[in-house]
């Protein structure tokens, strides 16, 4: 392998990706964002929970997400009115997370 493509693959890091959680009050729901019309993963509108090294290492902490601890600060109100669906969207948005390579062109999607 040539020094310069040694190099590049050196650059690749793995970000653990999270979609984060909305809360809509005039109908009082919680619900996992980060996804377009067609309910296919927008990865550039979800949140970074941490950058990694190598993919085993993001892999590491993803097993280690706690999904009863929200990734996303939640709003007072919704927690208030609905901690049902609160810790509902929280479960299913790290039950969704995912460990991708931070040069993954879909990561630059708007």
């Amino acid at each position: 392998m040539k020094s310069c493509h040694a190099a590049a693959l050196a650059l690749v890091g793995w970000s653990l990706m999270v979609p984060g959680i909305t809360y809509q009050s005039a109908t009082n729901v919680w619900t996992v964002s980060g996804y377009d019309e067609h309910k296919k993963p927008v990865y550039s509108a979800w949140e970074t929970d941490g950058t990694y090294a190598t993919a085993s290492e993001c892999q590491d902490q993803l097993r280690k997400l706690d999904p009863t601890a929200s990734p996303v600060m939640p709003t007072a109100e919704g927690a208030v009115r609905n901690p049902t669906g609160l810790a509902n969207a929280v479960r299913d948005s790290v039950n969704q997370a995912i460990c991708i390579a931070t040069d993954d062109p879909r990561l630059k999607q708007n």
